[in-house]
Formats: structure tokens, sequence, C-alpha cells
């Protein structure tokens, strides 16, 4: 694992995924109802749903066995936020 994700590669891809929930909760809250945002969403969710479990896992081993820098450790926390507020939507 450490050749192919670095800690700089985690870090991005949980403010993606991060950033991608975000955008999906304005477009909720606001209520945005484009046909093309709409197709977007349903295209990307599933995926972005798996991403944010897998990296998490990946998140939480890469946090026990490496040295920890500040934007990782912070890119995970907000990707563990971030899953908590997903799940709490659902019910």
């Amino acid at each position: 694992m450490n050749k192919v994700l670095s800690s700089k590669g985690l870090t991005l891809a949980n403010l993606v995924i991060v950033a991608y929930f975000s955008l999906l909760y304005l477009v909720n809250h606001y209520q945005w109802k484009s046909q093309a945002i709409q197709v977007v969403i349903e295209l990307l969710t599933i995926p972005f749903l798996i991403a944010m479990v897998v990296f998490t896992a990946i998140g939480i081993k890469y946090l026990a066995q490496r040295k920890k820098r500040s934007s990782t450790v912070v890119s995970i926390m907000l990707l563990g936020l971030c899953a908590i507020a997903t799940v709490k939507s659902f019910f």
C-alpha cells in the first residue's frame, strides 16, 4: 500500500469525497432541480458511498501504521464526520 497510495493521495481522495457529499447536501438544501445535476447525482452517489467506506477503512489503517501528517489526519476526520452525517441522513 505504501507505493500505491501516498499521504498526499489519501488526503486528496478524502477531500474529494467530502466535497462531493458537501455539494450534494447544498443541492438538496437549496433544492436545485436541474436535470443535468440530477443525472450527475444519480451516476456518482453509489460509487462515492462505496469509496467513502473504503477510504475510511484505508485511512484508519494508514494512521495506525504510519507517521501522522496533520493534513492526512484532518482529511480522515472530515471523511469520518461526513460518513456519520451521511448515515444519519438515511434514518
